[in-house]
């Protein structure tokens, strides 16, 4: 008797050329939706194997790229879930017409959107519920205004009404970044173990609304190399971790590695790229930042499937690069998410 043999996305994507159904996925892309016809269903367990993953061939919104090193292949559907969230950060945004702009999003593809504007302008949880229902486009992060390391009683209460909207907007975490370095000497150990401190007294408050906060990695921040992080991450109790692989990269911790190593604490994941990065005078990181796909520093298929090999089920939210200084408007920001969902799709997701 045949027994059914099941491949994942990521090894079909990594597929050799020496393998036997290699040839067979070559033959596909030129006839997908002949192909897509033939090989899904009764003849798939005849041969015992699940085709399942041919579901999409006869789909005309796969692309294939040439240029990719990896073995194209159709991208995931609804019908089978994606292993992967992903939404979009709406970083740069001002002031915009949110329901048309987040219609836009999702048009492009994204399944949600990280959001940073004031509650002044999003108005009422009520309201801000029936866009992002209106939209299909759930609200998955919302983020803090400045770090837990300032303890000002003023601000420290400022925060808690924002991590209030967010528990009742039921989004997913509650993202923050640690604050500004000490102005005459350098970071020591007992400015981490305070920066700590400040988080955890946040963390305790969100969790009371059931709401999980996350420390948003940075560099040219108090924490500002892969040792602080580590020390940081080792003092958490509560706080969970929001991974940026470019910032870890630009730390020189290899973004797969930090994945696989802070796993147990990992809530939330921010992708963003960039083209080149030099030091100032001061030691500061001074990238050139674009879109997710533009540059080459970035191992991006290595970064997602290392998420897949954790198992990870939470979100992952791309940033837009520097916006263009002749469209500082959301409508430009909109096409550009385009571009960044149509590379994401060409990797297989």
């Amino acid at each position: 008797m045949l027994k059914t043999a099941t491949m994942t996305p990521a090894e079909i994507r990594s597929m050799p050329d020496s393998h036997p159904l290699a040839p067979l996925l070559d033959a596909l892309q030129a006839n997908l939706a002949a192909y897509h016809r033939l090989f899904v269903g009764l003849p798939g367990m005849i041969l015992g194997l699940d085709f399942r993953f041919l579901q999409d061939f006869g789909n005309p919104s796969v692309r294939i790229n040439a240029n990719d090193n990896k073995r194209p292949i159709a991208i995931r559907k609804e019908k089978y879930p994606m292993s992967l969230k992903l939404s979009y950060s709406t970083l740069g945004w001002r002031n915009p017409d949110l329901e048309p702009a987040l219609t836009e999003l999702k048009t492009a593809g994204w399944d949600g959107w990280e959001c940073r504007l004031p509650i002044d302008w999003l108005g009422s949880p009520n309201r801000l519920r029936r866009v992002c229902e209106n939209t299909g486009m759930p609200m998955v992060g919302y983020t803090a205004s400045g770090s837990p390391d300032n303890r000002d009683w003023a601000h420290t209460e400022l925060n808690k009404r924002r991590m209030e909207y967010a528990a009742e907007m039921e989004v997913d975490c509650f993202m923050f970044m640690s604050g500004g370095k000490p102005a005459s000497r350098p970071v020591n150990e007992d400015d981490i173990k305070t920066a700590v401190e400040g988080a955890e007294v946040w963390a305790a408050y969100a969790a009371q609304y059931g709401l999980e906060i996350s420390y948003h990695i940075h560099t040219n921040t108090l924490v500002d190399s892969a040792d602080d992080w580590c020390l940081y991450m080792s003092l958490l109790d509560k706080t969970k971790l929001c991974i940026d692989v470019s910032h870890s990269q630009l730390w020189g911790y290899d973004p797969v590695q930090s994945i696989r190593d802070f796993r147990t604490q990992l809530n939330y994941i921010h992708l963003q790229d960039y083209f080149s990065t030099s030091r100032g005078t001061d030691g500061s990181y001074q990238p050139v930042w674009c879109d997710v796909g533009e540059g080459e520093e970035m191992n991006f298929p290595s970064i997602l499937q290392a998420l897949e090999e954790i198992h990870f089920t939470r979100w992952v939210t791309c940033c837009p690069g520097v916006p263009h200084p002749n469209h500082p408007d959301p409508s430009h920001l909109k096409q550009r998410s385009k571009a960044t969902r149509e590379y994401l799709r060409r990797l297989g997701y």
